[in-house]
């Protein structure tokens, strides 16, 4: 009887728990997902199309921008976590930082559009230097996309760890993970943004 009720409770602080919060949120997600086959929540074409920007011409996936973009910064997360658990200070700076990145991206998504219209309007370029600006604008777009996805989901895990007494390891990682995801992108988005300014400023 008090084993029962001992596995009761454990049962009961894991769910209440903000991992238990965690889990439950992933298996309502997948349930709606893939039994209603409900899609307006889909972030799959986002993450899809960021990506395919790691592929070459041959439409190859390169295994190292993938390793050095995507999956090393998880496990420099696992080492910042260890060292570091987040607390609340860490928490409020990450969310002053993100909106502010979230705005600046939303006006960015703009000026790339334009960017892109005032191509296809111009002909003073060839059809290389056309194609060189159209893709680089093309792979921002995506990634700005996958950066204010990005965001959404730290402020997301922010929210959720304002009602948390204690931080946990996997919840350092995870904060810690998007937040390097979100630096990369950052430098990513400059280096095309500059490749399809350069075309423009040798005009």
């Amino acid at each position: 009887m008090y084993e029962r009720d001992d596995k009761m409770k454990q049962v009961v602080a894991f769910i209440t728990s903000s991992n238990g919060v965690l889990c439950i949120l992933l298996v309502v997600v997948l349930f709606i997902r893939c039994v209603l086959k409900i899609k307006y929540l889909s972030i799959k074409d986002i993450v899809i199309n960021h990506v395919n920007c790691f592929r070459n011409p041959q439409g190859k996936l390169l295994f190292v921008p993938v390793f050095m973009y995507i999956v090393l910064p998880f496990f420099i997360a696992i080492c910042i976590a260890k060292n570091k658990v987040i607390n609340g200070d860490i928490l409020n700076l990450i969310t002053i930082i993100i909106s502010i990145l979230t705005a600046m991206l939303f006006t960015l998504l703009t000026v790339v559009m334009d960017m892109k219209e005032k191509v296809k309007a111009n002909k003073k370029y060839s059809a290389n230097e056309a194609d060189t600006i159209k893709d680089a604008l093309k792979q921002t777009y995506y990634t700005i996309m996958f950066e204010i996805l990005i965001s959404i989901l730290l402020l997301v895990l922010c929210l959720i760890n304002v009602f948390v007494a204690k931080y946990t390891l996997i919840q350092s990682v995870l904060i810690y993970y998007f937040s390097l995801l979100m630096v990369i992108n950052l430098l990513m988005i400059l280096k095309r943004i500059s490749a399809a300014l350069d075309v423009e400023i040798e005009k």
